[in-house]
């Protein structure tokens, strides 16, 4: 969008010094300005981490009138790459893309404020009330030299202060006669004279010393790099830029470096960076010289390098240690593999019965127990067997009647029998074969209490056939092995957790239905 904001002043001033004034105001909040035919062009206002997402450009002109002049501001203000960058990413995420779009049109008010400002403070500066005296260019020049030169004198400014404004001044003279930008160098040693003179300088009888030329592309101190051209010896590629990303991006305040953290944005932005960084840092920080900005960038580079081979010594260190594991992970599967096949053929040691109290540990050992295969238990619920039922199939029966009657139900035999108190029974149930080669071997606790019907927990295990218990009281914990380690289940009352967590009862892992 392009919009023009304007301000009268009414004022006898001369049109130079209004001009220097405005330059050294727009200077204070703008990033870059320079003179173009009597004009000055000013980007990048009140620039900040929030303004990457707006590009804006202001043309700022003088009108004279009667009884002074009209400052007038063109501004061409535009979304910028990034911008529409956020805005895709943004566009299918709900109302996040209003974001992009609410710091767009925050951002001209910004900019629209801060233009406003600097002409406000003009007016404020030069405004005058009552008739309009006008003088010639001549006497106007040799007026606002003085000015400044008895402010300097009074001590309102300081040296500093007065040797910027006295250029700008001269600068915007020339810019008026020419239409150039650069600073009107005199004539003869006797017209830099008098003009040194005219401005009450104590040195005006002496022969002007001669200024010696600054090295190519090497601005003096404290400048701020306003101007678009780039000085030999700053581009390049940037290593630091290019390793660091947006960790060089912040102290060298260029703010599109932290798309370095956006998701698959973030790909080609060091690239971008080792391409573009080193003429971004300079226009957007202030330096010393070209000198100093190769210095600092320098020691980026070292910092990225050094970075970069820490980062690749991990990685590979990492990609070694994955090759060694792999190297010897088959001999330590052979190794769980001979173990857990001596832990399933182990003699069985214990049988079912009335346990003997040994401290507060009443039994351990292997799970499986060869008499609980086929047994006729008295319990609180009933009579319960593992017995052929109508068909002649196997099952777990209650009073006679197959507590389970689903495709695995030909499949599940009690291993072990655990007396609980209170005159409850918890039975170990293994359910095997029925699955093919896919898992082995399933375990479930078929529970029985006074006064109500028989409970069962879900299926649980590693699909391994074998391993060993405990029992603690009314808590049973199995530690049944897995490849590389082992998983623990206890059944506490009527839960069972495995590793700490529950198992929920669910169609795919209930005794009752099936495989």
């Amino acid at each position: 969008m392009r919009f023009e904001i304007s301000e009268r002043i009414r004022t006898g001033k001369p049109r130079a010094q209004i001009f220097a004034a405005l330059q050294e105001q727009f200077a204070k909040v703008s990033k870059n300005v320079t003179i173009d035919d009597g004009r000055i062009k000013v980007a990048y206002i009140e620039a900040s981490f929030g303004s990457i997402n707006r590009k804006d450009e202001s043309i700022v002109a003088i009108k004279p009138l009667d009884d002074g002049y009209l400052l007038i501001a063109d501004v061409v203000y535009k979304p910028s790459v990034a911008f529409w960058i956020i805005l895709i990413l943004t566009l299918f995420s709900g109302v996040a893309w209003l974001l992009p779009l609410g710091f767009y049109f925050w951002q001209k008010r910004v900019v629209t404020q801060a233009i406003k400002n600097c002409f406000e403070r003009i007016k404020n500066e030069f405004e005058q009330s009552g008739p309009i005296i006008r003088s010639s260019p001549e006497q106007d020049t040799l007026a606002a030299l003085k000015e400044i030169s008895a402010l300097k004198a009074q001590g309102v400014i300081t040296q500093e202060e007065y040797d910027l404004k006295k250029k700008a001044l001269l600068m915007a003279i020339g810019a008026f006669k020419d239409g150039g930008g650069a600073r009107p160098q005199p004539s003869s040693q006797a017209e830099s004279a008098g003009t040194t003179a005219a401005i009450g300088a104590p040195e005006a009888a002496k022969p002007p010393t001669p200024t010696p030329k600054a090295a190519a592309g090497t601005p003096s101190p404290s400048s701020e790099n306003f101007s678009h051209e780039i000085p030999p010896g700053v581009k390049g590629w940037s290593w630091g830029a290019f390793f660091l990303s947006f960790v060089w991006a912040i102290p060298n305040k260029t703010w599109i470096g932290l798309l370095a953290l956006v998701p698959l944005i973030g790909l080609p932005v060091p690239f971008v960076l080792g391409f573009k960084g080193r003429e971004w840092a300079w226009r957007n920080r202030r330096w010393d010289s070209v000198a100093q900005f190769n210095a600092v960038q320098r020691k980026w580079s070292i910092w990225g390098a050094v970075s970069y081979a820490v980062s690749l010594t991990i990685v590979l260190g990492y990609a070694g240690y994955q090759q060694y594991q792999a190297t010897h992970e088959p001999q330590r599967t052979a190794d769980a593999s001979a173990a857990l096949i001596a832990l399933v053929s182990a003699p069985v040691r214990l049988a079912p019965g009335i346990l003997t109290l040994k401290s507060n540990v009443r039994e351990s050992g292997d799970i499986f127990d060869a008499n609980a295969r086929k047994f006729h238990e008295e319990t609180t619920a009933g009579v319960v067997t593992h017995d052929d039922d109508a068909g002649g199939n196997h099952r777990l029966m209650v009073n006679g009647r197959a507590l389970f009657n689903g495709s695995d139900a030909q499949w599940q035999t009690p291993v072990r029998i655990f007396r609980l108190s209170a005159d409850k029974t918890a039975i170990l149930v293994e359910s095997s074969g029925g699955r093919g080669n896919s898992c082995e071997s399933l375990f479930f606790f078929v529970l029985t209490q006074p006064g109500t019907p028989v409970k069962w927990t879900p299926e649980f295990g590693t699909c391994v056939h074998g391993g060993t218990f405990k029992q603690t009281g009314d808590l049973i914990t199995l530690d049944i092995p897995k490849i590389g380690g082992v998983t623990t289940y206890t059944l506490d009352i009527d839960r069972v957790l495995e590793d700490d967590r529950p198992v929920v009862l669910d169609s795919s892992n209930d005794p009752s239905q099936g495989y």
